[in-house]
């Protein structure tokens, strides 16, 4: 399906113009040419500007600064050369004021992500930084700086399975007080939509796999902006907002930046390789060359510097590509363009360009800034209390839970499909001495089903949504605890009734013991086996960076759980040296309660052979333990003699439920510690 940039770019139409005459004209209607875009761009200042802005024009400063990566330290350090710390930046000072859109541009390498971080506050954990920053000639500090900006990451992030407008609903919930009722909500969506030119997209869902409706790149990267000044900020940062986009889809994002520049924001982004189209829309340029400033200022300013130098833009040539290729380091004459990029940034800290913007520091204290760790280590607080955070969360996890087919569907029929499977090959099992291996098989195979299920489809979950989550702690939208515990709540439904139906599916079906305070004991069993490797999933995925790493994690870590289980091996001839294992194996625990659960009341088993086992249980386990039982040799004549011929014992039921208890709630404590590490190494 071709969204409606798509079909325009195909069908562009020749009565374009049509659509500058009207006063309601939006983004997304743009059917002509790179020109009209730039018109747009310029002349709709107006329109956006109906609604009262809720900001304070702020300029943005930075001096000095310098930024070294930290050198290697800690156990690696034993076993590799220690790496020495990289001067990254190296003297940067810069200006970004209300009314402008400031483009940093570089070769790749020269450090234009790093320098957006540090204004950001983004991603510094391995960064030493030195200098100043203020706003508005104040000083800086996080509160502050989270308060005034936004900041629109590369990669575009979104729950497809949501709608336009159901997305910046969420998300303006998040980021506003309680105090903004329905239809102030409401109100600033339809604004927001407006003026993004994404009002003819807003009942989509933003990628829907069973429709294979989509967003475009250009309408994701819109609704990545829309997202972001929801709250009116007087700032926002962009790391490559055209990046992955055709020429036309980046100029219209690009003139959405532009439109809010012309809304007296202080717009700063990144930007590689811009169209000649593009660059004009810029009105300030800052270049970087190996992590110093080769100029900053407008591009005509730009282009007479360069010439002064003799260094001349060819006629019809694209500015942007002009200045990377004489700033950017050959592979194959790295000395001679190394003193080439030195000469033009050491000419330009001495021109008179560099000097009027270092006099407008004057003013700025020298405490301003004396360090950016004020940057690090904090994060946002978010704007709404626990129980709002909660109760959103909450039901964001529910409504993607029940529209993706993948996580619904799939957990549905993976669960059906695996009961009817056990049913029809154990169906109507005889209480004789072939039906005791069938029914502890039956057993033991429904507990491996129910815990790979739920382990799998858990780290498929929780692993696809992982970035999402950092990016909107980051942002400060809500605590690492209310997420986790509105996650695990959304799944709690599945990790009960699912197990229910599994369970009563296969009880009667195999025919286990006809008692129905028995049959309730394996379903409260089975909702609590699904809960402990439902926990285990949790774990796994909150230590794993990706979802690939985390499929591939969790078999080796289960299987040993799983062989330890008392199906495989019996309980007493688990070598020493690996018995231990057993007692972290909730196969054990849940396999040892239901085998006990359903053999204990039974009194009668019928035996075909010859030679009884012996009555007693101590009998039986000498018999045993001295391998005078071989298969087909003697009968185990009741349900009390199978339970210890596999080395369980009926003493321990109320130990097992509470170490069952136990692991449900030391995995989920493991995940959250691994979670919140996860957030600590992020920032």
């Amino acid at each position: 399906m071709l969204s409606t940039e798509e079909q325009t770019q195909r069908n562009p139409g020749n009565g374009s113009r049509h659509f500058f005459s009207n006063p309601n004209f939006s983004i997304d209607e743009i059917e002509s040419t790179p020109n009209e875009i730039n018109n747009y761009a310029s002349s709709s200042s107006k329109d956006l500007n109906s609604s009262a802005a809720n900001f304070k024009p702020t300029t943005l400063s930075w001096n000095n600064l310098n930024v070294y990566s930290k050198g290697s330290s800690g156990l690696t350090n034993c076993f590799r050369k220690p790496k020495e710390p990289v001067h990254i930046i190296k003297k940067v000072s810069g200006q970004a004021k209300p009314g402008n859109l400031l483009a940093i541009l570089g070769a790749s390498g020269a450090g234009k992500t790093t320098l957006l971080n540090v204004l950001t506050g983004q991603n510094l954990n391995k960064l030493a930084i030195e200098g100043q920053v203020s706003l508005n000639n104040e000083p800086i500090t996080i509160e502050r700086l989270s308060s005034c900006s936004s900041y629109v990451q590369q990669e575009d992030l979104f729950f497809g399975v949501l709608s336009v407008r159901e997305h910046l609903r969420f998300q303006l919930k998040l980021r506003t007080p309680v105090s903004m009722n329905a239809s102030q909500i409401d109100k600033r969506i339809d604004q927001i939509l407006e003026k993004l030119g994404l009002m003819k997209v807003a009942e989509n869902r933003i990628k829907c796999e069973s429709t294979g409706q989509r967003l475009s790149g250009g309408e994701l990267k819109r609704l990545s902006i829309a997202t972001e000044i929801l709250t009116d900020p007087a700032i926002l940062f962009c790391d490559e907002p055209t990046s992955g986009l055709d020429s036309f889809m980046a100029q219209t994002v690009v003139s959405v930046l532009k439109s809010l520049a012309n809304e007296q924001r202080t717009i700063v982004c990144t930007i590689h390789q811009p169209s000649s189209e593009i660059f004009k829309m810029f009105d300030q340029i800052m270049l970087l060359a190996e992590g110093r400033v080769a100029f900053l200022g407008t591009a005509d300013k730009a282009l007479d510097f360069f010439s002064q130098l003799g260094f001349n833009c060819p006629s019809n040539y694209n500015p942007s590509d002009f200045f990377i290729q004489q700033l950017s380091i050959a592979p194959g004459n790295r000395e001679q363009s190394s003193s080439k990029v030195n000469m033009i940034c050491d000419t330009y800290e001495a021109s008179e360009y560099h000097r009027n913007l270092k006099s407008e520091f004057k003013n700025v204290s020298e405490a301003t800034f004396n360090s950016p760790d004020k940057l690090k280590h904090h994060s946002k607080t978010a704007q709404i209390g626990i129980f709002s955070q909660f109760n959103l969360l909450t039901y964001r996890s529910a409504v993607i839970n029940l529209r993706d087919p993948m996580l619904t569907t799939s957990r549905i029929v993976n669960t059906l499909f695996s009961a009817l499977l056990v049913a029809l090959v154990y169906w109507g099992q005889d209480y004789n001495q072939e039906g005791i291996m069938n029914i502890n098989g039956a057993i033991f195979l429904s507990i491996m089903n129910a815990n790979f299920s739920s382990i799998f489809l858990v780290i498929g979950a929780f692993c696809n949504e992982m970035p999402l989550f950092l990016r909107e702690h980051a942002a400060g939208l809500y605590r690492v605890s209310i997420y986790f515990i509105a996650r695990m709540m959304s799944d709690l439904p599945y990790f009960i009734f699912l197990p229910i139906a599994t369970w009563s599916g296969c009880y009667y079906a195999i025919g286990l013991v006809n008692d129905f305070d028995t049959f309730l004991i394996g379903n409260a069993v089975s909702i609590i086996l699904v809960n402990a490797a439902a926990g285990f999933g949790y774990f796994v995925s909150s230590i794993s960076t990706s979802l690939t790493v985390g499929l591939e994690l969790a078999p080796p870590l289960i299987s040993p759980l799983a062989l330890l289980g008392g199906a495989f091996l019996n309980n007493r001839t688990i070598p020493k040296w690996i018995n231990w294992i057993k007692y972290f194996s909730w196969f054990y625990y849940s396999n040892e309660i239901l085998t006990v659960n359903q053999w204990r009341d039974v009194t009668h088993i019928d035996c075909d052979y010859e030679t009884p086992v012996p009555s007693s249980i101590a009998g039986v386990l000498s018999a045993v333990s001295n391998g005078t039982i071989p298969t087909g040799q003697g009968c185990l004549v009741n349900g009390k003699q199978v339970i210890a011929s596999v080395g369980f014992k009926e003493s321990n039921l109320k130990l097992d439920y509470w170490l069952l208890i136990f692991v449900i709630v030391i995995f989920r404590v493991l995940a959250y510690v691994a979670l919140r590490g996860r957030v600590k190494l992020q920032r």
